[in-house]
Parts: structure tokens; sequence; C-alpha cells
């Protein structure tokens, strides 16, 4: 079998193939939501900005429509309209129908408007957790392996808007429900016998997989991952901290 970037760079870890490594990324795998609800920052929804401006989409084409339906008011309003003829009487019959057509857009409006929830709808985070992930280079080499790599998918309300040359003024914007992502990454030890080890195994990590687009409505265009240690020799978990790593024990749990 062909040794991965990291083996080759001198990164050995006895510990893969153990009963004690196996059970402890499997306890990770478990119990990794919980790690990842507490430390990392749940996205902003969006819901409150989304229904904003869909309510302000739907109160604008009621404005528009209430100004087109005022411009047929004065043959509408006609003391006499059995009397025109001519254009007139013309004129009278069109402002008719349009009217109508106007009147009929406004009251789908106004129960357009009526049908916006004003609680967001109920949809959950998805966490996909993927054990043995391979880290590859842009050129597609195997450069080493994450004991648990965790994806979370939360739902992310946005506004789809007719736009473009064939849009209607008259169809309305929807809600929609887009992607925003976290990752994390986790790397379980049963022992810590080198610190320099483990920081050059998690710097190695580090210099390939770094930052990830989060999603097109997370307020921010790229993201750091998280490195966690995960084991229960906690005797450089201060020095772990310091360098910008997470540590986590699973006695603390």
């Amino acid at each position: 079998m062909a040794k991965t970037h990291m083996e080759r760079m001198g990164f050995q870890d006895p510990e893969i193939g153990t009963p004690e490594h196996d059970e402890l990324v499997i306890w990770t795998e478990q119990h990794a939501p919980a790690w990842i609800r507490k430390h990392i920052e749940t996205p902003s929804d969006g819901w409150t900005e989304a229904r904003e401006k869909l309510l302000a989409d739907a109160r604008k084409r009621i404005e528009r429509e209430r100004k087109s339906r005022a411009e047929y008011n004065k043959w509408l309003n006609h003391d006499n309209p059995d009397q025109l003829q001519g254009w007139e009487k013309q004129c009278h019959e069109r402002s008719l129908r349009e009217a109508a057509v106007i009147d009929e857009q406004i009251r789908l409006i106004e129960q357009e408007i009526q049908s916006i929830p004003g609680a967001k709808p109920p949809l959950a985070p998805e966490f996909l957790l993927e054990m043995e992930h391979l880290l590859t280079s842009e050129r597609g080499y195997a450069l080493g392996y994450l004991d648990l790599k965790a994806t979370v998918r939360y739902p992310c309300y946005g506004v789809w808007e007719h736009k473009g040359p064939y849009a209607n003024d008259r169809q309305p914007s929807r809600l929609e429900n887009f992607t925003t992502t976290r990752h994390a990454a986790f790397e379980a030890k049963i022992r810590i016998p080198s610190l320099g080890e483990l920081l050059r195994q998690l710097r190695f990590y580090q210099g390939n997989w770094r930052r990830y687009e989060p999603g097109p409505f997370s307020g921010n265009p790229w993201i750091d991952v998280p490195y966690v240690v995960v084991s229960r020799d906690d005797h450089y978990r201060s020095l772990i901290e310091k360098q910008g790593f997470s540590f986590w024990n699973p006695k603390d749990f």
C-alpha cells in the first residue's frame, strides 16, 4: 500500500489500527455534534431579513398596482357612463377591464402577505460525519487522513427575486432555503508522547485545509477550520490551546 505524503514526511502514528484508537474515534463521531453545538457559533438563519424583504416587496407591488388603478378612475367615476359614445365609451370599457385585473392582482398580493408565516419554518441542521477523511493536494495526491471530518449544514433563508430582461413586475419574490456550512476536524490520540510531533501533524493538516467557503448567506466569505485534539492525556492541553488548537478530554464531557 502506498504511503501518504504525511507518512513519507515522517509523521508515523503507531496508534492507528489499535482497538483503543478505534474506540476513541467512534466515541468522537458519536459526540461531535455536541461539541460543535457548544463551541461553534450557529450562523444566522436570515429569517427576519428574508421575511421583511418579502413583505417590503409585496407592499411595493401593491403600491404600484394602486397607482395604476388610479389612472383609470377618471373614466370609472364618470357621472353618466351610459351616455358615453365613440372612443370615450371604448376608454371606459377598457378601463373597467383593466381595473378588474388590477383589483384581482391587489387581492392576490394581500393574500400573499397573509400567507407569509410569522414564525420561521422549523428546519434542523444536518450533521455529516466522515471518519478517516482523506486530505488531498490540488493535484489529487494523498496527503493524510483526518480521524474525523465534521460538516454541519445549517438552513439559511433568502429571497429569490425575478430579475433579467424577461422579468415580470407582477411575479412575486419567494422564500428560498439556502445552505450555510460549518466544518471541524478532529484528531484522536490515546497518548501524546511528543507535543512537537502532534503540532507538526496539525500544522501539516492546517496547511492543506485551513479555510473554507461557508455559503452565500454567511456574511463571511471564508472561515477557518477548527482543529480539535481528542484525548484523555491532557498534560499538554494548555500548550495545545495556546497554539490555536482546541482540546477535548472525553472526561470533560
